[in-house]
């Protein structure tokens, strides 16, 4: 099997953590953010102080995984295109397969799983809910250009 970086993609609350998993195996890794977060702090806190630190140790992760011959899925929102076509341009200079799986649910439905979650005490749903309107508003959708980079592109819609 041809070694693959997997760009998991949506907001908070969509479903890119289920999805993730299934395509999980034993040459394939999960990283993401929200996993380093509660490991440095032993539960999950966004804190701005630590945003700095988690960046660094989730690239690092991510390129020593995929040097040791790992595919790796990287489970995070993903909505900023310069920092999908980095990573994507990264793989590809290790002769890396990119993979883009865009997990789309309408707004409510991803708010009301992330009700559900008990991933963090440190945000209320009224918090919760404003980081997801927020993410919404800031994805930024793959164009013709960046979706041409992609070894396999697919959009799942999870409402």
């Amino acid at each position: 099997m041809k070694q693959k970086l997997i760009l998991m993609m949506g907001v908070p609350g969509s479903g890119k953590s289920t999805y993730a998993k299934k395509y999980l195996d034993e040459k394939t890794v999960i990283i993401s953010r929200d996993s380093l977060r509660e490991m440095i702090r032993g539960e999950y806190i966004f804190n701005p102080t630590y945003e700095h630190l988690i960046k660094d140790i989730d690239r690092y992760a991510i390129r020593k995984a995929l040097e040791e011959g790992f595919s790796v899925i990287v489970d995070e929102t993903n909505i900023f295109r310069e920092a999908r076509m980095s990573m994507a341009y990264f793989a590809k200079s290790l002769g890396v397969e990119v993979w883009l799986i865009w997990v789309i649910a309408d707004v409510e439905t991803a708010k009301s799983r992330r009700r559900v979650e008990t991933k963090s005490e440190s945000y209320n749903d009224g918090e919760w809910d404003v980081i997801i309107d927020n993410h919404d508003g800031m994805l930024q959708s793959p164009q013709d250009d960046e979706i041409s980079m992609y070894s396999f592109f697919k959009i799942i819609k999870n409402s």
